[in-house]
Order: structure tokens, then sequence, then C-alpha cells
């Protein structure tokens, strides 16, 4: 473990302004019959969405929001990490490791974070305090990527090391959904010394490797239908069967289409709960406890994809 230090948030304009110039570029498809989202995502809302985000969406207001979190970047097994670090107000705050899913950011948690650091503050009790760690995953936000396959089952033992090594923590506990919710069942899986409990907003993966039991028939059941679950998800959001890189690099090269991927990835979830999206304007800002955070739809994490990683930020 090396190189723990304070970071900030500095994306030069040199990418910001790139970035405007590609958004104008961007060359729309002809339309097919009718506005809505039945043929993919709806040509008039992206038109919309780009257009706000090349002209009215203010990344350096949401940079200096974002940096008002104490961050930092620490190297764990040769991998620089990127994380906001909360101390908790109470009288013995209870360490936690709260891991985004995907597609999202650490970006995405921050409103939880004057609840959950200072509970006094929103009528709670000061014993229910938490020191937060919001991690960005590797390959995303500020984080280097982790070289190689099957690098997801690398990030429980980083978290750990993180947690203890790094931070100090003897013990802690962990939250996380999607992605984070796999990285945390296996966090404390693998790491039941140190992980005090665990929170998660996705039911486990069933452990099928070598030396496992074998699944019990509700199991097998649970099994069977996750798989039938999956596909219709796929079914609903075809770029999520898309190999790894093909969005990356469709994104990266056509920043409109990283728009077309998150739309369409609202869409899918709206659509799986029944309720029809909700318009690009949501309204004034809402209190969280913390300075940060417009609507929802301003939640443009970073200017561009993939992870940006340390080049665009600064030791602080």
């Amino acid at each position: 473990m090396e190189d723990l230090e304070q970071f900030a948030i500095e994306v030069p304009q040199a990418t910001l302004d790139d970035l405007a110039e590609r958004l104008a570029r961007t060359r729309w498809p002809a339309e097919l019959d009718g506005p809505g989202w039945e043929d993919g995502t709806s040509p008039a809302f992206l038109r919309e969405l780009v257009g706000r985000w090349r002209t009215g969406f203010d990344w350096r207001a949401q940079e200096a929001a974002i940096n008002r979190f104490p961050q930092f970047r620490a190297t764990v097994d040769g991998i620089g990490l990127h994380f906001v670090h909360v101390r908790g107000k109470g009288p013995a705050p209870l360490p936690l490791v709260y891991t985004h899913g995907w597609p999202s950011s650490f970006y995405e948690l921050l409103p939880l974070v004057g609840l959950l650091t200072d509970p006094t503050s929103h009528g709670g009790d000061p014993t229910d305090a938490f020191d937060v760690v919001i991690p960005s995953l590797p390959g995303y936000g500020f984080s280097d990527p982790l070289p190689g396959r099957g690098n997801s089952a690398r990030i429980p033992g980083q978290w750990a090391r993180l947690m203890t090594q790094v931070l100090g923590y003897t013990r802690f506990a962990a939250h996380g959904g999607d992605l984070g919710a796999y990285v945390t069942n296996r966090l404390g899986y693998e790491f039941p010394e140190q992980v005090l409990g665990i929170h998660v907003t996705m039911v486990a993966e069933a452990d099928l490797g070598p030396g496992a039991a074998p699944p019990s028939d509700a199991e097998r059941v649970f099994l069977a239908e996750r798989v039938a679950g999956q596909e219709d998800r796929r079914r609903l959001q075809p770029h999520a069967a898309d190999p790894p890189p093909d969005p990356g690099l469709r994104a990266v090269r056509l920043p409109g289409g990283t728009g077309r991927l998150d739309s369409r990835q609202v869409a899918g979830v709206e659509r799986l709960r029944r309720r029809p999206l909700a318009p690009l304007h949501q309204g004034p800002a809402v209190d969280h406890g913390d300075p940060v955070l417009g609507d929802r739809h301003d939640r443009v994490v970073v200017p561009d994809l993939p992870g940006l990683g340390a080049e665009h930020g600064r030791p602080s």
C-alpha cells in the first residue's frame, strides 16, 4: 500500500472543449415513424439531452460541488483507487464501505453521505453514525482499470485492504447494489473476520464453484427464474448483452452514444417498472444534507467515457 494522497477533480478545459465540439458534430439519423421508445431511444428525447449536455450543463459547477467531499487516491495491489472518505459525527461511527453499481459511479451515492455520517442533523441518533468510504470501482471515474479478464473477483480483496491496511479499520460493514452487491456479497464471504455485516439490494450470486454444496430444489428454481429474467432484460436492453469493449468504443468516439446508452438503460428500467419516463426537467434541487446535486437528470458523472483516471484530477 502506498501513495495515499488527497485528490480533487480538475478536468482539463481542452477535454471539455473537445466534448462540446464532438456533441455539436453529432450526425442525426433519419427518424422512423413516431417519436416514442418502441424502436429504441426516442430521437426527440436524445436531441434534447445532447443539446442540454452541450450548452446547458455546467460541468465546472458539478466539479466544484463534488470536490467539497473529501476525496483520496491510494495504490492498492498496484492499482490506483479513487474514493470518498467522510468521518461520522457520533461517539463511535461504524466504518462502512459503500459500493456503486453499473452503469453508475461514486457520484450517485453522494446524497446519502450526510444522512449516514451526521444522523443528528437529520433527526436521527448520533450513535447510528457511520464513517463512509465510497470507492470508485476499478476502471470507473477516477480509479485505474484492472488488467485482464475476470477482474471483478479481485475487487473484494482490494476493498478489504483499502479499509484495513490503508485506512486502518480493523472491522467494517459493507453495502452495495447491482455490481456493488456482487462485490459486497463476496467481501462478506471472503473476509468474515473483517466484515461485521453486509447489506445489499440484489440477491447474492450462488456459489457453485469447486467444493460448494449442490443447490437445493428451491435454489434450482431460483436460478432458472433468474436466467429467464436476464433474458428479458437483454431483450429490453440489448446493449447490455454487447461484448464489453463495444459500448465503450462507441461512446468514446461518439459522445452522443453515451447519452443513448444511458437513456436506454433508464428506459429499460422504467419499462420493467411499468411506469412512464419522467420528464427531462425534474424541478428544483433537493437538499440532501450536502451542497451537491440538482435534479436527477443533471447527474452527468464525468464529461467523457471510459474511466478518466488520475490525469483528470490533481493532488490537493
